[in-house]
């Protein structure tokens, strides 16, 4: 089933974000959202995933399915490895050297015996990355992912999320045409008036 946000207002201290916004987003496929820095695309995301609940309207098409995430901050239990931090969101059936295997696909390396806090902000970003896409899920919201990878790495990130989440539903927040372009999406454009984000358009 697609997701639909229908009619959806929110607003932040008589702020206005969202008003009377009608999306869609088709099921099994990528979606990218683009618009101005500070528009609300991640009070999108959050109002998408349940974590934050519209003042008016509603989104359907996700009840009863299971969200895995990238946030803007990675979010990484910073304490413990790189391997334990995506084993444990994972089946008990998959195993370290399984996880090693997906690591080796984003280029990512030197991270063994290393706390997670000691990794640069691009190896964090993959584990992230890596998380959400083995984690059990029917749908992968991404927020700005590929932030902090050059560009060998980021087609190589790109690469790896088109080949393991075929039949999945992705929506990402980019500010990139050529992220867009290189993930095959579906592409809505925000934009921002008086009251708030109350259009947007595909290509």
């Amino acid at each position: 089933m697609n997701i639909y946000l229908k009619n959806i207002t929110k607003q932040y201290e008589d702020k206005p974000v969202l008003n009377q916004l009608n999306l869609e987003m088709a099921d099994g496929k990528i979606t990218c959202i683009m618009g101005p820095s500070g528009i609300g695309k991640t009070t999108l995301l959050h109002i998408i995933m349940g974590l934050v609940k519209p003042d008016s309207g509603k989104v359907e098409g996700t009840k009863d399915k299971k969200i895995t995430a990238v946030f803007q901050e990675n979010r990484l239990c910073e304490e413990i490895g790189a391997v334990k931090n995506v084993k444990m969101v994972c089946d008990k059936k998959v195993t370290e050297h399984m996880i090693k295997k997906e690591f080796n696909e984003v280029g990512l390396q030197d991270y063994d015996n290393k706390k997670t806090l000691e990794l640069s902000g691009g190896m964090k970003r993959r584990v992230a990355i890596v998380r959400a896409v083995m984690a059990e899920s029917d749908i992968i919201i991404m927020d700005e992912p590929f932030k902090g990878l050059d560009e060998k790495l980021k087609e190589q990130v790109i690469n790896y999320i088109k080949h393991k989440t075929k039949g999945k539903t992705l929506i990402i927040v980019t500010h990139n045409k050529d992220e867009v372009k290189a993930l095959s999406a579906d592409l809505i454009i925000l934009e921002k008036d008086s009251l708030g984000i109350s259009a947007a358009y595909c290509e």
